[in-house]
């Protein structure tokens, strides 16, 4: 099972699906006329708590990919498997995160970290 999450009326939702159930929800559901204006929503509402996402991590000091083209940024926990590192920043940080191994064995020790949530 993975998690996904999906924005729902301003605020996220999880669901468990199996993993052959993961896909795009938002572009499976929307029309061809709808898709720019949730690029455009996601360009100017989005991209400044991308930005705040992404340098948060590199004021940490991790590695961060991402966040210049979509609202989600990639951390990198080298040697660490992707769910433990999920359980622990839920745990205690009470942040909902995705572990990168749901994206396929290259997202291994990575979490994904999305700028669809509240300020």
């Amino acid at each position: 099972m993975k998690v996904l999450m999906r924005a729902s009326e301003g605020s996220l939702s999880a669901s468990l699906l199996p993993k052959t159930s993961l896909h795009d929800p938002m572009a499976c559901t929307l029309s061809a006329d709808a898709q720019p204006v949730v690029r455009t929503y996601a360009v100017d509402q989005l991209k400044p708590q991308t930005q705040q996402h992404l340098q948060a991590f590199l004021d940490l000091g991790f590695s961060v990919y991402g966040g210049d083209n979509a609202p989600y940024v990639w951390v990198g926990f080298p040697g660490k498997p992707s769910w433990d590192v999920f359980a622990e920043i839920l745990d205690k940080c009470d942040v909902v995160t995705t572990p990168g191994s749901g994206f396929g064995p290259a997202g291994e020790g990575f979490v994904r970290a999305s700028a669809f949530a509240h300020r």
